[in-house]
């Protein structure tokens, strides 16, 4: 491990700012990525949000599953239709987290 002498402002930069290093005996301030590195960060957020809320949906949908295996009620191929493009989502690696989720069915008779 490398230590050096630093002064307080120097201190209260790098305890501010994440990413700075030791090279050389010296600081090195870290280094800004660019808009293309920002908007692909921006662009995996977003669309790991849209993947979360896909999860929810297909976790919720688990019930309305379950009332038709209760209630002996053949799963509708609405709810199958729904349930896969749900999965598709949760398990693309991009996409466009823009567009709507899909539009879930009307509850299935007799559940």
């Amino acid at each position: 491990m490398t230590t050096i002498e630093i002064t307080d402002a120097q201190w209260q930069t790098c305890i501010s700012n994440q990413g700075w290093t030791v090279r050389n005996g010296a600081l090195v301030e870290p280094v800004q990525p660019s808009a293309d590195q920002v908007a692909a960060q921006q662009a995996a957020i977003a669309w790991a949000a849209y993947q979360a809320s896909a999860k929810a949906a297909l976790d919720a949908s688990d019930l309305t599953i379950m009332r038709c295996y209760e209630n002996a009620v053949a799963t509708p191929a609405a709810w199958a239709t729904y349930r896969k493009a749900l999965r598709a989502i949760v398990g693309a690696t991009s996409g466009d987290p823009t567009q709507a989720l899909p539009m879930k069915p009307a509850y299935p008779a007799g559940t």
